[in-house]
């Protein structure tokens, strides 16, 4: 059978990656409850400093680091080369910060043995990392849901031959939402796969977390 995954709401805007990473910890290592002060931890291990506007978000080579400090193995899947998330940012500085995080980040993967691919990552490969215990931290574009083309973690906790279905940390209070209503989200198959890559790069990328 597949890991039952619990549920955690992330508390800030930008921690959602934090939130999914602590999901897929505390399923594969029951003893390991999330809490906030974790969630802030890994937030600023894994951040990219820099997104549109506001705080940045954890990418997913941040998140592989984070989950190896903790004994977790990770394998990092993004379908393209150099720092992730450039495109919406216009400032020279700022771009040159993401590269020197990018690299940053890459060096301690390799010291860390986490194996990066460089690969378009299907949707049977995930569904084989969940029959093995595995689970998976995938990236979204939260257009179909909210219009607002976000970049948004959320944790892959099951798949059938119609749907996926994953844990979204993001509850929103303001729609009188609640937490019960972000458990086990099922999205069809063929709409997964169409948010499941982000902006005009088509950015698909995911970690795939097992215990070490």
């Amino acid at each position: 059978g597949r890991l039952v995954v619990p549920y955690f709401q992330q508390s800030t805007g930008f921690t959602c990656g934090s939130a999914v990473l602590m999901m897929a910890m505390s399923a594969l290592r029951p003893g390991m409850a999330p809490d906030k002060r974790t969630e802030f931890q890994i937030w600023r291990e894994a951040t990219t400093i820099f997104m549109t506007s506001g705080h940045g978000g954890c990418g997913p080579h941040g998140l592989a680091y984070a989950a190896s400090k903790r004994n977790f193995h990770a394998d990092v899947y993004v379908n393209q080369e150099g720092p992730l998330f450039v495109e919406g940012v216009r400032n020279p500085v700022k771009k040159e910060i993401l590269e020197l995080v990018h690299q940053d980040f890459l060096e301690k993967l390799k010291d860390a043995d986490v194996d990066v691919y460089t690969e378009w990552l299907t949707l049977y490969q995930l569904e084989r990392a969940l029959d093995d215990q595995a689970i998976p931290l995938v990236l979204i574009s939260t257009y179909r849901f909210d219009k607002r083309k976000v970049p948004h973690w959320v944790v892959l906790v099951d798949m059938d031959d119609q749907f996926v279905y994953i844990h979204d940390p993001d509850v929103n209070d303001e729609e009188g939402q609640i937490e019960f209503d972000n458990h086990y989200i099922p999205i069809a198959r063929s709409s997964f796969d169409r948010m499941f890559q982000f902006g005009q790069t088509r950015l698909r990328c995911a970690v795939i977390l097992r215990e070490a």
